[in-house]
């Protein structure tokens, strides 16, 4: 999958100049993963431990990524540089899904992220016809509060002892963006 010469909602220049694409992820790609999900930097706002494996990004492979309808590596200039995936929701609320990522720490603070998010709410919206997309950040993560604020997220508030990292519960903050806030119609465009 290529990236698209336009980003979508995000507040930055409108022509990729990052050379940021997305595409299906493979049991092969899991050891190139290690940059990112094996750096306790990286992992340490995610709900996972760091993988010390090959063998464990192979497991997360077969049980998380295998067979998810949406699930992306975040490639830049062609080389592997994270993942983001959207997460559907069923039956009466499939009007809404989440978008979650992950970046290795080399990519940081240089539009990557926004520029993969943009296309990942593109795809909500116009592959799956979703109405709603939302995120979860903890309060300290600042840089992915401004990733969903660049591409027109909103912060709709404070989820308080949301979730468990590192057996500790931590509040979260929730951000959402829906398609009438990007003029898309029925048939996603």
């Amino acid at each position: 999958m290529s990236a698209p010469t336009t980003m979508g909602s995000c507040d930055r220049p409108r022509n990729c100049l990052l050379g940021v694409t997305l595409r299906h992820f493979t049991a092969e790609d899991m050891k190139l993963s290690l940059k990112w999900f094996g750096d306790d930097e990286v992992t340490v706002t995610t709900p996972n431990d760091s993988f010390q494996s090959e063998g464990e990004a192979q497991r997360y492979f077969a049980t998380n990524i295998a067979g998810h309808p949406w699930y992306r590596l975040i490639c830049v200039d062609g080389e592997p540089a994270g993942a983001i995936y959207l997460t559907l929701n069923k039956g009466a609320h499939r009007v809404r899904g989440d978008v979650s990522y992950i970046l290795a720490k080399e990519y940081w603070g240089k539009g990557v992220m926004t520029e993969a998010n943009a296309l990942a709410v593109k795809a909500g919206f116009t592959e799956f016809g979703l109405h709603r997309i939302q995120a979860y950040t903890l309060p300290t993560n600042i840089g992915s509060q401004r990733v969903l604020e660049k591409c027109g997220f909103q912060r709709e508030g404070l989820l308080r002892n949301f979730v468990r990292l590192r057996g500790k519960l931590s509040d979260v903050f929730v951000f959402a963006i829906c398609r009438d806030d990007q003029n898309v119609d029925e048939s996603g465009q």
